[in-house]
C-alpha cells in the first residue's frame, strides 16, 4: 500500500451530523489500520457502522485538496487529503493548533447543511478535548446533549 494513509493509522473521535440529535450532531469514531477503515456513528436511533478496505482509499492531488477550501485560502497547504471510493473525503490537518480537529470528513453538501464532521486524534482525546466538548454541550442544551456510542447510538442510556 503506497497511498500514504498509513501515516494516519489510529483512532479518531468526534462529532458528525445527524438529524436525531438535540445539537444536530452525534458521536463518531473512525479507526484506520492495516485491516482498513472502520466508522461508527451514533445517529440518535442506532450505531451506524461502515467498513472500507485500504485499497478503496486514494490520495487526493494538491488541486483536489485546494478545491475543498475557499478560493484564495492557503489552508490546503497543511492538509493531507484522501478519498474513500467516490464518497467521503478525509482531510487530515498535519499540525493542528490547540483545540483544532486533526481530521475533517467531507460527506457532501446535503449532510453538511447540519454541520461538519470533525474528529480528534488519540492524543487530543487523551488530553481532554472531547470531554470538554461534552461538558460545553451539556451546559448549552442540558444533560445528554447528543447521541453517544456508549449509549448504543442513543442520547442517553437505556433504563435498567
Amino acid at each position: 500500500m503506497t497511498n500514504g494513509i498509513q501515516k494516519y493509522f489510529g483512532a479518531y473521535l468526534g462529532l458528525s451530523p445527524t438529524d436525531e440529535s438535540k445539537i444536530a450532531l452525534g458521536e463518531i469514531e473512525l479507526t484506520i489500520g492495516e485491516n482498513g477503515i472502520k466508522i461508527r456513528h451514533a445517529t440518535g436511533l442506532k450505531i451506524q457502522e461502515e467498513e472500507f478496505g485500504l485499497e478503496d482509499v486514494r490520495t487526493l492531488s494538491e488541486d483536489e485538496v485546494r478545491a475543498q477550501y475557499n478560493e484564495g485560502s492557503d489552508v490546503y497547504k497543511g492538509i493531507d487529503g484522501f478519498q474513500i471510493g467516490v464518497g467521503s473525503i478525509l482531510l487530515f490537518v498535519c499540525e493542528p493548533a490547540e483545540n483544532e480537529p486533526r481530521l475533517i470528513v467531507r460527506l457532501g453538501e446535503f449532510v453538511e447543511m447540519l454541520g461538519l464532521t470533525i474528529l480528534f486524534d488519540e492524543d487530543q482525546v487523551g488530553g481532554g478535548i472531547f470531554d470538554e466538548i461534552v461538558t460545553n454541550a451539556t451546559k448549552e442544551v442540558g444533560e445528554f446533549p447528543f447521541p453517544r456510542l456508549e449509549y448504543d447510538g442513543l442520547h442517553k442510556p437505556k433504563a435498567a
